[in-house]
């Protein structure tokens, strides 16, 4: 795997289609955790309405397309090999590459309840030995011990199902004295895995309509993510046009944010 920049975002190209066996050979890995994140078209808006949040999304690893519309927005724009694995899809195939491999799992995330439903299924379905877990309410104060929580454990696979910015600030913050091998910012997969919450049918997915799907199963979302779809659509739209019909590189930026232009 490696990671390029296209129109200032970067995005992980996979180096063949078994890219299985690339993330097997992650666990191999002693240095420093290596953590998966992901865009979705809303994603684009959403990293310049909250201050930092582009800057701390930086600090992970490998980028995956996490959503139909960004992965066809990087095939109009010619990216090669950029695939269609998203983080749902990329947490699926980590708990079966766990239990195959007898690592260990720790989910931080969503309430107790789920959690703890989730930690079940995932025992049953995946044979996974060893799993924990923490619910994803808690505040910065809390943090530092929450590390040391999952530090005492020391899991193989941290996965994270909060929203943002709070899981981009935890990771900002704390990914480097984590003793992880792989963290994934897996979203709602845990409401999904305990049960609470539907997975989208495969066909839904195609016709790039998951969150529209995730929009009829919690309402709530509306507000929070519906809205930001039309402004990020119209993003998309300039980096096709400066790109492909000017042929101009169109270089994203949150320009109107000193703090991450300084950082950057």
């Amino acid at each position: 795997m490696k990671t390029i920049i296209i129109a200032g975002l970067p995005i992980t190209i996979f180096s063949s289609n078994n890219y299985i066996q690339e993330i097997k050979e992650l666990f191999g890995n002693s240095n420093k955790p290596v953590s998966f994140h992901g865009y979705s078209l809303a994603s684009l808006y959403l990293m310049k309405q909250i201050p930092n949040l582009f800057t701390m999304r930086l600090a992970n690893d490998y980028f995956l397309c996490d959503g139909r519309g960004f992965y066809y927005l990087m095939k109009i724009l010619g990216v090669r090999g950029v695939s269609k694995l998203s983080l749902p899809s990329l947490t699926l195939q980590l708990l079966t590459i766990a239990g195959q491999l007898n690592k260990s799992v720790f989910i931080l995330g969503a309430t107790m309840e789920s959690n703890n439903k989730a930690i079940q299924t995932i025992k049953g379905k995946y044979h996974i030995k060893y799993i924990w877990g923490r619910n994803g309410y808690f505040n910065e104060e809390e943090e530092e011990n929450i590390v040391q929580e999952i530090n005492y454990y020391s899991p193989d696979i941290l996965l994270l199902g909060m929203s943002s910015p709070k899981k981009d600030e935890f990771v900002y913050r704390w990914k480097t004295r984590l003793k992880v091998k792989i963290i994934v910012h897996c979203g709602g997969m845990i409401d999904i895995i305990s049960g609470k919450t539907k997975m989208y049918p495969q066909w839904i997915k195609n016709l790039c309509l998951a969150g529209v799907y995730r929009f009829l199963q919690e309402p709530v979302r509306l507000k929070r993510d519906f809205f930001n779809i039309f402004p990020s659509l119209f993003i998309a739209t300039k980096i096709i046009i400066i790109q492909k019909v000017l042929h101009r590189d169109y270089i994203y930026s949150v320009y109107d944010n000193k703090d991450v232009q300084q950082s950057l």
